[in-house]
């Protein structure tokens, strides 16, 4: 996965790929502290913007 992040990720992150395309990437520091309904909503966001 390193090879298609340019931010090198650490544990944990989240990354959507469509095809061999990186469409969102939620890195630690984006993660860390937030709400977990906060983090899904921005995951479902990125899923329903992107893999439609």
């Amino acid at each position: 996965m390193r090879d298609y992040i340019q931010q090198v990720p650490s544990n944990p992150s989240y990354a959507l790929f469509k095809g061999q395309n990186l469409v969102h990437f939620i890195p630690r520091e984006h993660i860390e502290g937030r709400d977990i309904n906060d983090i899904a909503m921005n995951l479902k966001d990125a899923f329903d913007n992107n893999c439609q």
